[in-house]
């Protein structure tokens, strides 16, 4: 099988999972539930992906790339400066993409189960600290402004946001404004 083909098979792979567990939840992600889900056979399937865990570490790295596209998107339309970072992480977070909560909040509870799907979120947070933290802001005070706008996002993963609507925009506006401090 040719690369480019290879790729396309795995993303359709990838896209069948998410399918599954907007459907049916995490807790259901098996091989077989995704396979069927995909049209291919099982051996199929294990040839992409030879474990339900090697399945959910290419989720979540799917899911960190979409947090990176995201984050670019966002840099792309702020003027360069040392608060362009902060500021991009920030309207990444109120800004995911339609229809991937579903996806992100199976995600996120299946990675609660396995520490290790949790190291490569982990050095992506590392990797943003590192930049944030090379463009001369205060550093505690842009990790406070992100963990505020990632816990937004999180409690809206969840359901359980009780800030929508008029409130939500002050609530980004202000940690926007917090960033120019830094």
């Amino acid at each position: 099988m040719d690369e480019v083909a290879r790729r396309s098979s795995r993303e359709d792979i990838l896209k069948a999972a998410e399918a599954v567990v907007i459907a049916k939840g995490a807790s259901h992600l098996t091989l077989e539930a995704v396979a069927k889900k995909a049209g291919i056979s099982k051996g199929g399937l294990i040839y992409s992906f030879p474990s339900k865990e090697a399945l959910l570490q290419a989720m979540v790295e799917r899911m960190i790339a979409g947090w990176q596209v995201r984050h670019e998107a966002e840099m792309a339309h702020l003027p360069e400066g040392r608060t362009r970072e902060i500021k991009a992480r920030v309207m990444a977070a109120a800004s995911p993409p339609l229809g991937k909560k579903p996806i992100a909040a199976a995600i996120l509870a299946a990675v609660a189960h396995d520490p290790k799907l949790v190291i490569p979120i982990r050095d992506e947070r590392k990797r943003m600290l590192a930049r944030m933290t090379a463009s001369g802001v205060n550093t505690e005070r842009a990790a406070v402004i992100v963990l505020a706008a990632e816990g937004l996002l999180l409690l809206e993963l969840l359901g359980s946001s009780p800030y929508e609507g008029e409130m939500r925009g002050r609530i980004l506006s202000e940690l926007l404004r917090m960033a120019d401090l830094c």
